[in-house]
């Protein structure tokens, strides 16, 4: 009678098929995968970004130029503002971009305190886009990959509105008037039911904070008032 089993470090046809077939499907989703990704080329002498200075008339130079503003704020110790220098600012299509639509502004976060401070929550490095207003429509965090950013400034170009980045200045009023007569009473009941009038102080930490603000307060008045207890 003939064995069947398979023998150890023996391989069937039907194996090596569907291994076969496995990995022709492989290579064929990795091929369509780099066929369909934007393609980046490295850019020239001719097309290569020329980076300006912060300065008092930069919206003004904007305006009249109708260009955006695109702030590339970087520190020398960055790691990740030099890699972005040597693949996304290096990339033809990004600074075909920029030249074509906007004016690029690079800062040293370092020599540049203010926009530093006022941007340090998108650093390092931050990225920074400006209508020729100087209003912000996109503000990003970190490193941005050439496709990305390829499709964020094209993006911009066709509708400038500003991003889920940029939240809309809320103005601050101030408060109106102070405690309301049931407030006060309010206090009062919190602070003379927690008040402990034979040892001092009060019996739970968290109800005290009110009351410590609210004693203070009655204090200061009876003092004004000539009170002396």
């Amino acid at each position: 009678m003939n064995d069947t089993r398979t023998r150890p470090g023996c391989v069937h046809a039907s194996d090596m098929s569907e291994r076969r077939w496995l990995q022709a499907l492989l290579i064929g989703a990795w091929m369509t995968a780099v066929a369909l990704t934007p393609r980046v080329t490295v850019a020239t002498d001719t097309d290569v970004i020329k980076w300006q200075d912060w300065s008092d008339d930069l919206f003004a130079r904007a305006e009249a130029e109708k260009r955006f503003v695109i702030l590339d704020l970087e520190a020398v110790w960055c790691h990740w503002c030099h890699v972005m220098e040597q693949t996304t600012y290096a990339s033809a299509q990004v600074a075909d971009l920029i030249n074509a639509h906007y004016i690029p502004v690079r800062v040293d976060q370092d020599a540049n305190p203010d926009l530093a401070n006022r941007y340090g929550d998108w650093g390092w490095p931050a990225t920074i886009v400006f209508a020729p207003n100087g209003t912000e429509i996109v503000k990003r965090r970190g490193y941005i990959p050439p496709v990305f950013m390829i499709s964020m400034l094209d993006a911009i170009v066709k509708d400038p509105s500003p991003g889920p980045s940029v939240l809309p200045e809320v103005e601050i009023l101030p408060a109106s008037g102070g405690l309301t007569a049931k407030q006060r009473e309010q206090l009062r009941d919190d602070f003379w039911r927690v008040y402990d009038r034979e040892n001092g102080g009060w019996a739970t930490s968290i109800s005290s904070l009110i009351c410590i603000r609210w004693s203070t307060r009655w204090r200061a008045r009876r003092r004004e008032n000539g009170c002396t207890s």
